[in-house]
């Protein structure tokens, strides 16, 4: 209610360490809340998200990361890069989506995508969504074949216009498991994986024949 009610109580510098200790709350909305407060006072907290900073912790760290991304996006590449080796799964995540800025990351994604698990791996083919090279794009068309899964929830975040070849490719994928028999095939799984497609093709356009 005070957040709604009286925002600018919370750029006071004697509020701020205190939301930075919030971002570690158990009680995962407040937490949330937290950090949205955190990324709306915009560079000047980014100094007391980077102190005390620990790449081996847990959740609190992870949100961290996901709001000095949100402020300062690739800006802080060189920083990202730097805990990156030492980072935990939970705060290796949101690291390696923050490669997302940087063509000079293909290589890194790419061994990434190959060797990470779990969330790890969707946060490294959710960054090579992102990029804008052809080394990436074809690369992503590979991903599509190995993990087609991981490769449509990441189609369906990116807005990634480099995609609309390959979206119409694997809706005409999908379109064949559907109708490919005499009666429709409309099993959750199929239903799922279309309604993404469906999602993940807005605003792109396809040339493909």
């Amino acid at each position: 209610d005070t957040w709604e009610a009286h925002p600018e109580f919370f750029g006071d510098f004697r509020v701020l360490p205190a939301l930075v200790s919030g971002l570690g709350e158990s009680y995962a909305e407040l937490a949330e809340l937290n950090m949205e407060i955190m990324k709306a006072q915009g560079s000047q907290v980014l100094p007391l998200l980077k102190e005390g900073f620990d790449p081996a912790g847990k959740k609190e760290m992870a949100r961290r990361v996901e709001v000095i991304d949100a402020i300062a996006g690739a800006g802080e590449e060189a920083w990202y890069l730097a805990q990156l080796p030492e980072a935990n799964k939970d705060v290796r995540a949101p690291l390696i989506y923050t490669l997302r800025y940087s063509e000079g990351n293909f290589s890194r994604l790419k061994e990434l995508c190959q060797k990470e698990k779990g969330e790890c791996q969707e946060q490294a083919v959710m960054a090579m969504v992102c990029l804008t090279g052809p080394e990436a794009a074809a690369y992503t068309r590979t991903l599509a074949e190995e993990k087609p899964g991981v490769v449509l929830r990441a189609l369906e975040k990116s807005d990634n216009p480099l995609h609309g070849d390959l979206i119409a490719g694997l809706m005409g994928g999908q379109l064949d498991k559907i109708f490919g028999k005499e009666a429709p095939n409309w099993s959750t799984t199929i239903w799922q994986e279309m309604e993404m497609l469906l999602r993940a093709s807005t605003g792109r356009d396809s040339f493909s024949e």
